[in-house]
């Protein structure tokens, strides 16, 4: 029996919504680049402009991490955290004010697999009240 190197691949984000805020200010604020925002209120529509109905209930942004493909999950989220502690009073603002934050993971991976997030990467995410999201995406050999 051989043993077939199993290839993952990691995308990290962090999502925020609030009910009225401009998370793209917020971002700046935080120093982060915004991937996509929108406010709420705002007409529905795609990137091309063409309108989808209705109007953003919520404000909503997303900003990208880059990171080293050697990097495991953990540490990317742990690199993230270090960035964000330092803007532990801007973020509790905004949480406190209605707003949510969360990391999106997107996992991708062949076969099968596994992870931890030990209880001092998650203690570290909920002082901060930033919650998670995992999207896992596999494909069976």
């Amino acid at each position: 029996m051989t043993t077939q190197q199993k290839k993952r691949e990691f995308a990290l984000s962090l999502r925020m919504t609030h009910p009225e805020i401009d998370l793209q200010a917020f971002c700046d604020l935080i120093e982060l680049v915004p991937w996509k925002c929108h406010l709420a209120g705002e007409l529905r529509q795609i990137e091309e402009g063409r309108l989808l109905g209705g109007v953003h209930k919520l404000s909503f942004c997303t900003c990208v991490f880059e990171f080293d493909e050697d990097v495991s999950l953990e540490d990317v989220i742990n690199i993230a955290l270090d960035d964000l502690e330092s803007k532990r009073n801007e973020i509790a603002d905004m949480t406190s004010s209605g707003g949510e934050i969360h990391f999106f993971i997107g996992w991708f991976f062949e076969g099968t697999a596994g992870m931890i997030l030990d209880w001092k990467t998650l203690r570290r995410m909920s002082d901060l009240k930033i919650s998670f999201q995992l999207d896992a995406y596999g494909t069976f050999l």
